[in-house]
């Protein structure tokens, strides 16, 4: 840290940039993309369990005679599954991460013009207003995992 408060301003600023920016920022895509293919993947299972009891449901109308048709297994699977993907939430996640991830990208795109103008006089302000962005999306996960808790 010491090392970091000697580097000149525009110097701690392009450092600010690499480190905290844009981790942040790679770091919010990432989690946005492993919620969405969560979100997609039960999406899909709950879909051909639907599609496995109707076909079942079908052949059972045709063929009558035989005894077991899986179709309640298929019904709980996908009621199961249909639980699982609100419990965890992996939909929301992913707009939320999503969303801070573009306003980390804006404030990227903010920060690469202020380095280039060499215009600092407001900059711990914006730093302050960079670090609130990253925050509040964990201030919101927080809560939810609170909730989460208490049911």
């Amino acid at each position: 840290m010491n090392e970091i408060r000697g580097l000149t301003l525009q110097e701690r600023a392009e450092y600010y940039l690499e480190e905290r920016i844009i981790s942040q920022k790679k770091w919010y895509f990432a989690k946005a993309k492993y919620n969405g293919a969560r979100s997609k993947f039960w999406s899909c299972v709950i879909v051909v369990f639907l599609v496995l009891a109707l076909v079942f449901s079908i052949i059972r109308a045709a063929y009558p005679d035989f005894e077991y048709y899986p179709i309640d297994i298929c019904l709980l699977l996908s009621a199961f599954s249909f639980t699982w993907l609100q419990t965890k939430r992996f939909n929301e996640l992913n707009t939320a991460y999503l969303l801070t991830a573009q306003e980390i990208a804006d404030i990227e795109v903010e920060m690469r013009e202020r380095i280039k103008s060499i215009d600092f006089d407001d900059f711990p302000e914006f730093m302050s207003d960079c670090e609130n962005a990253f925050s509040r999306e964990h201030t919101q996960w927080l809560a939810r995992r609170d909730s989460l808790n208490t049911i």
